[in-house]
């Protein structure tokens, strides 16, 4: 691959990257908030703290997909206590299990009450998993950039691994 080439595919993924507000020049890196479905994300913790929604009522969507870490950690709370009671003070025994302090009860029940419920389940979902998948190709072009960038990989794997996702959807 000639390094013509080369450059087009690293300005072509910059381009990508600087559409999504992650760069603010090209090759510099802006610590902006990177694409998230906050509001999403707040109504489907809401809906799962008041028990309008089980937890495997929001799947495919795992605690990893959600950006925030309190609705990603609720999440996972609610993932480890498999159908168990999921009060306030449970919630915030699982959270502290976690590593967060602070007044967490009151935190939770903020979530649970201050929040308006889900008015589309599966458009809040869509949102979220839209904002998660962004983020993973977002990071994955780039730790690419950088590869390319310090001759950690050659051209021609960079291309192969851009073939792959674009057939494929998913970064590796």
């Amino acid at each position: 691959m000639t390094s013509e080439l080369l450059a087009t595919v690293r300005r072509t993924m910059l381009d990508a990257a600087r559409e999504h507000a992650i760069l603010e020049a090209p090759g510099c890196v802006h610590q902006m908030m990177p694409p998230a479905a906050l509001d999403a994300e707040e109504r489907l913790v809401s809906a799962l703290l008041t028990g309008s929604i089980r937890v495997e009522a929001i799947w495919p969507l795992r605690s990893r997909d959600f950006f925030g870490p309190l609705h990603r950690a609720i999440v996972r709370a609610f993932d480890t206590l498999d159908g168990r009671e999921t009060t306030p003070a449970v919630i915030a025994l699982a959270l502290e299990a976690q590593g967060f302090a602070g007044d967490l009860v009151e935190a939770v029940i903020d979530l649970r009450d201050g929040v308006p419920h889900v008015v589309d389940l599966a458009d809040c979902i869509a949102r979220v998993r839209e904002a998660s998948r962004t983020r993973r190709l977002l990071a994955w072009i780039r730790k690419l950039d950088a590869e390319l960038a310090t001759g950690g990989i050659s051209s021609d794997d960079a291309m192969e691994r851009i073939r792959c996702v674009a057939t494929k959807g998913k970064a590796q």
